[in-house]
């Protein structure tokens, strides 16, 4: 390929990287490259990248604020590969350092000394909670080799302190029209690109990483580090917890109730004495003495009995009263509860 063919074909990749930082999706979106476990598995070539990962003394990370991080690349491609694209991330409280005309300062290595290289900072790292870049390269050939891919340096914050974990990631983005890669030249080896996404970088899917025994016993919080993170800068230490103590004060208040005098009066009983009527009749009759609170009982009977039979039967009540409403209404409500249930559980 001619010189400017390859500016030509450099400045496509290069399009297309910055349409993968401006609309990448969630990380491992399709890292498989759309192939099967088996096929991955069998592929010719497995790369794996690796990041370096440092355990400094809190006097180091103060003195000498400025870490280099290294970007490594194993597995046997050496001439096996050209084009690639990765999204590099970091903690955001540590600063990437600028070139003079104020482009990040990403070094190419060994491995990609013979392929073209650019670098773009990817302000959507940011939905990550991170900080970061898209790294590409392209070739003519397959002019990729193992070593190192990239070196890079990050200022550690001023306000440092003990067990502070920065973590270092790639990951994998794509979109409907473009996608991180590692492929060869021609495009062949499908399933390199789909063993480096899947078993060559961290994830916590299929390749979860924990950091090293040493390192965790320097730094107790390298202990719950993310299963996806490929590296960190780790400052030894426990990291320090602050506990809050809150005293509560309680009053007691007692209340004196006086007590009352309660009188109590004897209840006046009063005797009437009703004289009882007689009728006499001369002859055969019958003499009958009749008392007028027995009359005045009787009457008040009738009425009582005339009035609550009336009640019972009068107007136009349902049968069941006002207990047969409650229990229709009731079966109307839980008719509708169960109706409301069903169709939660149905949406």
């Amino acid at each position: 390929m001619k010189k400017n063919s390859l500016k030509s074909a450099f400045a496509a990749l290069a399009l297309t990287a910055a349409t993968v930082t401006a609309s990448s999706v969630t990380a491992f979106a399709a890292p498989n490259n759309g192939l099967s476990d088996e096929a991955i598995l069998a592929s010719e070539v497995k790369p794996v990248i690796t990041v370096s990962k440092e355990v400094i003394s809190l006097n180091e990370a103060k003195s000498n604020k400025d870490r280099t991080v290294t970007i490594s690349l194993s597995g046997g491609t050496d001439e096996k590969w050209a084009s690639s694209g990765l999204h590099i991330y970091y903690d955001p409280r540590l600063a990437i350092s600028k070139a003079k005309n104020g482009s990040i300062a990403v070094k190419s290595g060994d491995a990609t000394e013979l392929l073209a290289t650019m670098f773009k900072e990817d302000a959507t790292a940011a939905d990550q909670n991170m900080a970061g870049f898209f790294a590409t390269t392209m070739g003519t050939s397959n002019a990729g080799y193992d070593g190192v891919m990239y070196t890079f340096t990050l200022t550690l914050p001023d306000d440092v302190k003990a067990g502070d974990v920065f973590p270092i990631d790639i990951i994998y983005k794509e979109n409907p029209n473009a996608e991180d890669m590692f492929l060869d030249a021609d495009r062949k080896l499908q399933a390199m690109q789909g063993y480096l996404f899947t078993r060559g970088i961290y994830n916590a899917e299929t390749n979860p990483f924990t950091a090293p025994a040493a390192d965790v016993a320097k730094v107790s919080a390298l202990a719950n580090i993310d299963k996806s993170y490929d590296g960190y800068i780790a400052i030894e230490g426990a990291v320090t917890t602050t506990t809050t103590t809150t005293t509560t004060t309680t009053t007691t208040t007692t209340t004196t109730t006086k007590p009352v005098t309660t009188t109590t009066t004897k209840p006046v009983t009063t005797t009437a004495t009703v004289a009882p009527v007689t009728s006499t009749s001369t002859g055969s009759a019958v003499s009958t003495t009749t008392s007028k609170g027995a009359t005045t009982s009787k009457a008040t009977t009738k009425a009582t009995t005339k009035a609550t039979t009336k009640a019972a039967g009068s107007g136009n009540s349902p049968k069941t009263g006002v207990a047969g409403v409650g229990v229709a209404a009731a079966g109307l409500a839980v008719a509708f509860g169960t109706a409301f249930v069903l169709r939660k559980k149905e949406d």
